[in-house]
């Protein structure tokens, strides 16, 4: 009808490092509020609420990516989250692990889009080469004091081939390590493990192109949640 509409929104929420009980807990009320505050909005305008914290990686997506989303409907029928699915939907692919998804990215190639390498300095590639695969760079101390720093963050941390990446997050350089060359991931292999075909082109700078990808819900699963759209569209109130 004239007056029916779907809207799809992502807002962006940052990261924050997490140091500290009293940082966790400032960030975890504040995500509360926004969260209820957003709700409560919707429900005010008469929209059925319906949320859920879901994993990625039930989705055929090779991460363990856990969002919370939330559907809004004035129709009657119930709501219900698409059931878990690792089933490839034409060129959108589901990966069973981050080998599955990146092994054949191992040589660099101008011919593939967005597999920019990023050059890093002898320090960092020395610390890189410290860190086993699926593990994390030693702690400081046991680190030569040329390649020591108080904080490392989140980013030395060294993907496994046989198993699902860890989240990933926007940035230039926030990316994890590559499972077996000593480097991060390039935009492409970190979009193969968002599950991104490899026609569709990221644009901009290394480090939006780094951003996008970050931000970006999982293909596989947008394409779960659009179909129990489409089925909830036609059946009607």
């Amino acid at each position: 009808t004239e007056d029916s509409y779907t809207f799809i929104g992502n807002p962006i929420i940052e990261g924050f490092p997490a140091r500290g009980k009293a940082l966790k807990d400032a960030i975890r009320d504040n995500f509360l509020g926004f969260f209820e505050e957003v709700v409560n909005a919707f429900s005010s305008a008469g929209y059925n609420i319906y949320y859920r914290l879901i994993n990625s990686a039930d989705y055929g997506v090779p991460q363990n990516r856990q969002r919370i989303f939330i559907f809004g409907t004035r129709l009657s029928n119930n709501w219900t989250f698409p059931e878990h699915s690792n089933n490839s939907e034409g060129n959108i692919l589901s990966y069973d692990n981050v080998g599955d998804a990146i092994s054949d990215l191992e040589k660099n190639s101008d011919d593939i889009p967005n597999h920019l390498v990023l050059n890093h300095n002898d320090i960092v590639i020395d610390r890189y080469k410290l860190i086993p695969e699926g593990g994390k760079l030693p702690p400081p101390e046991q680190l030569p004091k040329r390649i020591r720093r108080k904080n490392f963050g989140n980013t030395y941390v060294r993907l496994h081939r046989e198993k699902k990446s860890t989240t990933l997050v926007p940035g230039n350089n926030a990316f994890p390590v590559h499972p077996v060359l000593h480097r991060s991931l390039t935009p492409r292999e970190a979009a193969r493990i968002q599950s991104f075909p490899d026609d569709v082109i990221f644009e901009g700078t290394r480090r939006e192109q780094c951003i996008l990808v970050g931000n970006a819900v999982p293909p596989p699963l947008a394409w779960s949640i659009a179909q129990k759209l489409k089925q909830v569209h036609a059946r009607g109130s």
